[in-house]
């Protein structure tokens, strides 16, 4: 009863939104962001915490303000996942704009599959949502199960929108690896916490585990991996930013070239955090498994 309950206020919820226009999502999503910065007391404090060790040199007012911004713009794409549930294929133009056309057609006409990852960034649900349509070629995106099945489902729907696959993690290796040696597009993110067991690779200079995940399927079949981010801009419109990390001298899935390529892959996702800090999600808590706490 509770997860329908749910779902009926979240259909609502997002059946409001859908009344306003899409240039006014970004100030009512700020408007709101603002609230649950102040709300939700753990969260706050764990972004706090975390800007204050990856951004050592900023002031309490910088970070605090960081903080309450990228609150901001997770609550702005929030809103946007929810409006563009009604989206029709054609309105992605207007809304992203490509920011290396040259490189992006490199990809599209890439001969083998390729793992694309991405982050906690922007808006990756739209990125998810949109991939299939933008690149022309077959998508297989690995999701993490939502508790509520039916809000799952909707998110799911979504997703698939445009024509790409879903697969749930628990069967992710086998489904990955079919849709690798199929020359398709796999999609997934590693930037969240993984289990103590992972490998500590370092963020901002301290040690977190990481999923090995695409650095074991990139060397192992012979792919490139290829960085994603949307990144918000003015007037509700998106960048799309896209980075192939090196795997120059890389050869072999033996634990020193899995660590080396999961570095890279993360040392490039601190290059685009350092430079829009506020539009990563902040109130995670990354670095709980620390080998450094």
């Amino acid at each position: 009863m509770q997860n329908i309950i749910e779902y009926i206020l979240f259909r609502l919820f997002s059946l409001l939104v859908r009344l306003f226009c899409w240039k006014r999502l970004s100030s009512i999503g700020k408007y709101f962001g603002r609230i649950i910065f102040y709300l939700f007391a753990s969260r706050r404090k764990t972004a706090i915490s975390n800007l204050r060790f990856a951004f050592p040199q900023k002031s309490d007012s910088e970070i605090y303000k960081l903080a309450k911004k990228s609150f901001e713009s997770l609550f702005i794409s929030f809103l946007e996942i929810l409006w563009f549930s009604g989206l029709k294929q054609s309105d992605y133009e207007k809304v992203i704009e490509i920011e290396n056309p040259k490189e992006f057609e490199r990809i599209i006409n890439l001969k083998s599959g390729a793992i694309l990852l991405s982050s906690h960034f922007g808006n990756w649900e739209l990125l998810a949502m949109m991939l299939k349509k933008i690149l022309k070629r077959d998508i297989l995106i690995v999701v993490q199960k939502q508790r509520n099945n039916l809000i799952d489902e909707f998110v799911n729907n979504n997703r698939k929108k445009f024509g790409a696959t879903i697969t749930y993690l628990d069967s992710a290796p086998r489904d990955v690896l079919n849709s690798l040696q199929n020359n398709n597009f796999v999609a997934m993110i590693a930037d969240q916490s993984a289990r103590k067991e992972e490998i500590q690779v370092p963020l901002f200079g301290r040690t977190a585990p990481t999923h090995r995940g695409p650095a074991i399927f990139s060397l192992r079949v012979d792919v490139p991996l290829i960085f994603l981010l949307l990144k918000r801009i003015e007037n509700g419109k998106y960048i799309l930013k896209t980075e192939e990390v090196s795997r120059e001298n890389l050869i072999g899935t033996n634990d020193e070239k899995i660590f080396e390529l999961t570095l890279r892959h993360v040392q490039m996702l601190e290059k685009y955090i350092i430079e829009t800090p506020d539009q990563w999600l902040w109130g995670h808590k990354r670095w709980k498994h620390s080998q450094n706490n």
